[in-house]
């Protein structure tokens, strides 16, 4: 009952994110047609952009055939796992800096696949979430020819989505996701927990690097880091001593630039350690 209730909590927390957005941007119409039907504006999205919409046409299919299947509960595993993991933790958290830096375009796509998320998310969560979905429909902003209520609105059908599936696109973000992970846990064990600190990714995977410098914004908001660089070497490229390291694969590595702080705690740990082994 109380993880329901979180989760609840955070689909109430994204439609009221998506709300604030719009208020701010008062000149962008956000559009009720299906993604296929605004094949146009696909060209325009970004790589987080089409990287959710793959993964909510694959939601929509898995609904569709779990439902035909009588398999409730795994269409609510994976709408949770859209929802949370994917739209929450991922998405809307690389859009941020776009909605504050970010050009007109970028900002425009941004919202708009934000809104055709949320919008068919809450058509396919109303059978088992009715009263939330419809309270939080009635606060989505009014357009032409948009039914009532959430339950006069059409199932999300896979139709819809025809196309949208990029499993490249996918394996590109998971490899950019595996690095920006790979930075903020060497922050952590590092005990820094602010974004003022620098790091370095090293590969000789040109796909990866070719993703990682067209996207930097996305890393290092992800990476909760202040300047992310990227550059083509080894994993055995040598840096300054007060790098910390952490190797990804045997092409790529990531370095985080430590400060005089760090450095001291760290060598202040090291000389407790030994001095605890020397005891024994």
């Amino acid at each position: 009952m109380e993880q329901n209730k979180f989760f609840g909590n955070k689909i109430w927390q994204t439609v009221r994110f998506l709300l604030s957005a719009l208020d701010k941007v008062a000149d962008l119409e956000v559009s009720r047609a299906s993604p296929v039907q605004e094949s146009h504006r696909l060209q325009q999205l970004g790589l987080m952009d089409r990287w959710i919409m793959s993964h909510l046409a694959a939601l929509v299919t898995t609904a569709d055939n779990t439902f035909k299947a009588y398999d409730l509960h795994v269409v609510t595993k994976a709408f949770t796992t859209f929802w949370h993991n994917q739209l929450c933790d991922v998405y809307l958290e690389s859009i941020k800096a776009v909605l504050r830096d970010g050009t007109e375009a970028e900002r425009d796509a941004a919202l708009q696949t934000l809104w055709t998320c949320i919008d068919t998310g809450l058509r396919l969560v109303a059978p088992f979430m009715p009263y939330l979905a419809e309270e939080l429909y009635q606060r989505l902003p009014r357009q032409h020819g948009r039914q009532q209520s959430v339950m006069q609105c059409s199932y999300p059908l896979p139709k819809e989505f025809e196309g949208l599936r990029d499993l490249r696109v996918e394996e590109g973000v998971e490899a950019l996701l595996e690095v920006a992970s790979a930075l903020r846990t060497l922050k952590t064990s590092y005990g820094i927990f602010h974004n003022r600190v620098n790091g370095i990714v090293v590969s000789s995977d040109g796909v990866l690097r070719n993703i990682l410098t067209d996207n930097l914004q996305t890393l290092t908001t992800l990476g909760r880091m202040k300047e992310v660089k990227v550059q083509e070497g080894s994993s055995h490229s040598s840096f300054h001593s007060a790098c910390a390291v952490s190797t990804i694969s045997s092409a790529t590595t990531v370095y985080l630039h430590l400060q005089l702080k760090s450095i001291r705690t760290e060598m202040e740990k090291v000389r407790a350690l030994i001095h605890s082994l020397e005891d024994l």
